[in-house]
């Protein structure tokens, strides 16, 4: 904490009212707190979608603006509309507020939160994957979907002919064609 900052206040602050740990399992933590403050990471929300919840999320980059979308099309709490680094403390306060106070939120977050804990996930997740694989794999439209746009990116024959198995090289040999080409 001292090295983000040198105002006294918030130091003092913090050090009354933070618990500051170097791990804590949020299969553990969610479910013991009012909202999960947290980047957006697949990960991180499945877990404070589980513990039922409330979420904001303050995403940095990549695919964590898509579960910013997420949270705010399931009204489960506050995708925040601008990076972490461009949200201000009042903006974060705020969505706060709001997602510890709305019984809106709170019920929907906890509903979803009971779904999530009733599914089987592992049965689901080899269910999906079995079906992806017969429809998806096994038909060839996968390697048609990838090897057009790989085709249509540049990407070096050689590199997209070992990637679509069309090659007899093995998992080192295929690693090294990539990382050379």
């Amino acid at each position: 904490m001292r090295k983000a900052t040198q105002d006294q206040a918030v130091l003092a602050y913090a050090e009354k009212n933070i618990l500051f740990v170097e791990k804590a399992p949020h299969e553990w933590l969610f479910p013991q707190v009012s909202c999960a403050v947290h980047h957006g990471g697949q990960g991180t929300l499945n877990a404070s979608a589980r513990a039922g919840i409330p979420t904001i999320i303050t995403p940095v980059w990549g695919d964590q603006w898509d579960t910013a979308y997420i949270v705010n099309q399931h009204g489960i709490g506050i995708g925040m509309p601008k990076q972490f680094q461009k949200t201000t403390a009042t903006e974060l306060g705020d969505a706060i507020k709001t997602v510890i106070t709305s019984d809106e939120i709170k019920a929907k977050a906890k509903s979803i939160g009971e779904k999530l804990r009733a599914e089987d996930g592992v049965k689901n997740m080899v269910g999906n994957v079995q079906a992806f694989w017969a429809e998806w794999v096994q038909t060839g439209k996968y390697s048609d979907i990838v090897g057009n746009y790989l085709k249509e990116a540049s990407v070096p024959a050689r590199w997209w002919s070992c990637m679509a198995g069309r090659s007899e090289m093995n998992l080192q040999e295929q690693e090294a064609l990539i990382l050379e080409s």
